[in-house]
């Protein structure tokens, strides 16, 4: 059984960043450590890593958006020991479904057909 896990943008990034390319798509697994996508910063460019190993399942901001410190930005799907360890280290979130569309809704991203 699988988890749904929305890591955070790390609240010690200062405000002003700007998501500037995927480097995984939707679908995609995923390891600790792979380079999710890519964002700017006083035209600097940077890389959000994953802090987990699963499957990609959405980001929930778009290219050229803002991000926003303490902010949800990707949505894995992880094993449930996973997401538990990395909610209580600060590095996600766990959602349940009705949550993940919320999310999504808000963001007005659709999300991708159960599997």
């Amino acid at each position: 059984m699988t988890q749904y896990l929305a890591l955070i943008f790390p609240d010690s990034e200062p405000a002003g960043s700007t998501l500037s390319q995927f480097v995984k798509t939707q679908g995609s697994q995923i390891k600790a450590g792979d380079t999710l996508f890519l964002y700017r910063r006083e035209g600097e460019a940077f890389g959000f890593s994953s802090a987990a190993t699963g499957l990609l399942k959405v980001f929930l901001e778009k290219e050229g958006d803002a991000l926003v410190p303490g902010k949800e930005v990707v949505v894995l799907e992880v094993a449930p020991e996973h997401a538990a360890q990395l909610e209580k280290q600060g590095l996600g979130k766990i959602l349940h479904p009705e949550e993940l569309k919320e999310l999504a809704d808000a963001a007005s991203i659709r999300l991708p057909p159960e599997e």
